[in-house]
């Protein structure tokens, strides 16, 4: 026996935050832009009285969307993203059904991309529910990056990608409190 067992100490890992991105449309839509869109997303910020709350952004399509997945993005939010960083990602969110604009009256089931859809699947997804403020918040997600390509990692996504709860032409959305947040483990 050479008691190499009972000597060697034990690196304990620890994981910590290391990058958080706090939304902020008070003056504007934050650098979010529409993403994978048919037509054409209007956004605004800094919509106030919106179930009593103030400074959200409210995204408007103007078509029908048909594509694989529809939504919001913010390009390079992080920029220091490493192969085994784990995120979270919450949002408050108001769907307006409007005129069956989101396929009728239940939930819209609504996919959250902390980092870049080349991540999938690491996301989360939650169920907003139509005409209702609905906060979505997925903890931290155990998946951990495993896909640094530099032309999207860094971007927040959020969108619509199941038929039956796919924006029509003039559905009406509202985000806000949009929190992401990178942890890293060492």
């Amino acid at each position: 026996m050479l008691g190499l067992g009972n000597g060697l100490a034990k690196k304990s890992l620890v994981r910590r935050l290391i990058n958080t991105y706090t939304s902020d449309f008070s003056s504007g839509v934050d650098s979010w832009a529409a993403y994978s869109v048919d037509g054409t997303l209007a956004l605004a910020g800094n919509q106030d009285s919106v179930d009593s709350e103030n400074d959200w952004l409210k995204g408007t399509f103007d078509t029908d969307q048909t594509n694989g997945g529809s939504g919001i993005t913010r390009a390079n939010t992080f920029t220091d993203v490493q192969l085994g960083d784990q995120f979270s990602i919450s949002v408050k969110i108001r769907i307006i059904s409007g005129d069956d604009h989101w396929d009728g009256s239940d939930d819209v089931i609504t996919f959250l991309y902390p980092v870049g859809s080349n991540n999938y699947p690491l996301i989360s997804a939650g169920n907003a529910v139509q005409d209702d403020t609905t906060t979505l918040d997925s903890g931290i997600i155990a998946i951990p990056v495993y896909d640094t390509d530099p032309s999207t990692v860094g971007d927040i996504v959020i969108q619509w990608q199941i038929p039956g709860d796919k924006p029509k032409a003039g559905a009406v959305f509202y985000v806000k409190d949009i929190v992401v947040k990178q942890y890293r483990t060492s």
